[in-house]
Order: structure tokens, then sequence, then C-alpha cells
């Protein structure tokens, strides 16, 4: 969590991933959004999420474009998929703790 502090300690939306079985919301803190969806299904599914902005793959930086406001996300059989929102000049959103800490001066200090 502490990579992701918007799951912590941000305000939680559920989103409409048009199929019952995908369980897809978004949190925000502090300027920043992450995405999370979960199939709940033994069927590996593509669902289809509202966002205006690229979503990037916490874990293997592959980013999603948008299409039309848009973005199709695919999963695997009772797979999950974390995302962190992209801005439109295509840098990730600095996180609220990475934010302070640069302006506190000690992001750069840290090992």
């Amino acid at each position: 969590r502490r990579e992701c502090p918007e799951l912590g300690w941000g305000s939680i939306t559920l989103l409409d991933p048009g199929d019952a079985a995908v369980l897809a919301h978004k949190a925000d803190w502090d300027g920043s959004t992450v995405v999370a969806v979960h199939s709940l299904g033994e069927d590996p599914r593509t669902v289809t999420i509202e966002s205006e902005h690229p979503l990037v793959d916490l874990f293997d930086e592959e980013e999603l474009p948008v299409d039309g406001g848009r973005v199709k996300v695919a999963l695997g059989r009772y797979g999950a998929r974390w995302f962190r929102v992209r801005d439109l000049a295509g840098l990730s959103l600095t996180t609220g703790l990475e934010k302070a800490l640069n302006d506190w001066g000690v992001l750069g200090r840290l090992p």
C-alpha cells in the first residue's frame, strides 16, 4: 500500500464494467487515481471501463489506450489488474505522497 496510498486513504467510487462477474472501482487521493478491476468468474473476459485517460498497469507498465472515452481491460479467470491513470501529457500522475516528499526535499535523499 505504500506505493498506492490512493487505495488506503482515497475516496472509493464503484465503476460499471458491464459484467456482473467483475468488480471495478477507482480510488482518488490527492490528485492521483488508481483503478482496480477484479474478475470473480471462472472464464477469461474483457470489460470496458469509462476513462478519459489511458491506464498504466501497476505490475508490468502496459498502457491501455483510451478509445472514445473507454478503455478495454482483459482479465484472466479470477484475475485482477490494478492501474494508475496517466495524464494527457503522457506522464504518470504523481501520487500525493511522492509529491509531498518531493516538496519537502526528501524524495531525492531516500535510498
